[in-house]
């Protein structure tokens, strides 16, 4: 996914911003892309702001924890 264009990486995290500003968990997956994204500079600064702003405007789930924590690992 890293080689993809960057309307691809928009593709991928639209959708994680989509549900973080509505209040909706992120599954474990999705997470795990975020933080790879973010990770990697993939994503532009905005994105990397709204991501971390919407995430932290409610309790974090252990699902999401867990696929923050697998992409720290990988």
């Amino acid at each position: 996914v890293w080689r993809s264009s960057s309307k691809q990486l928009v593709k991928i995290m639209k959708p994680i911003l989509e549900k973080l500003i509505q209040h909706q968990q992120l599954t474990r997956l999705e997470a795990k892309e975020a933080m790879l994204l973010i990770g990697s500079g993939s994503v532009n600064a905005s994105q990397t702001v709204a991501f971390i702003t919407s995430f932290l405007m409610r309790p974090i789930t252990l699902p999401e924890l867990a696929g923050l924590r697998d992409a720290l690992l990988e």
